[in-house]
């Protein structure tokens, strides 16, 4: 008798651990909540501060985030503004959790033009990438309205 059970109560126990996955893979989003000038005579930084919301009970692991930085002007021409990665970051449940990012800008010709445009907002921000998250990956493109 009990050897009959074993392997329904398998499947329903990978069943449900199939649906968590699901469920979170619906549930996570990513949000941009703020960019942030910071910069000083030998560092040129934009500060991103990512929200990550996560609508299910139980909590995830972003393993990896990578993803390349825009700004977006107002004739949609897209300048590079650097990379961003990280990995290992712990998402709480049914919570938005928020980590800040610092991307260095490598390129000296723009960083003026990208000062003035950030400052005066005008254009946008654009996120494009993919997030690890419990052995799912999520592709992300975001834009964060400056004006």
């Amino acid at each position: 008798m009990f050897k009959k059970l074993i392997v329904p109560v398998g499947l329903l126990i990978v069943g449900l651990f199939a649906y968590g996955k699901f469920a979170l893979a619906k549930k996570l989003e990513f949000i941009i909540k703020k960019i942030r000038l910071n910069f000083s005579f030998t560092q040129q930084i934009i500060e991103v501060t990512i929200g990550f919301i996560n609508k299910t009970n139980q909590s995830a692991l972003v393993r990896d985030l990578n993803g390349k930085l825009y700004f977006v002007d107002v004739t949609k021409k897209e300048y590079f503004i650097g990379d961003l990665t990280s990995s290992n970051i712990n998402i709480l449940p049914n919570a938005i959790t928020y980590q800040t990012f610092n991307v260095n800008l490598f390129t000296i010709g723009l960083i003026g033009n990208l000062i003035s445009l950030i400052t005066n907002k005008k254009g946008d921000i654009r996120f494009i990438g993919k997030a690890n998250a419990m052995n799912l990956s999520f592709p992300i493109d975001y834009t964060y309205k400056l004006n």
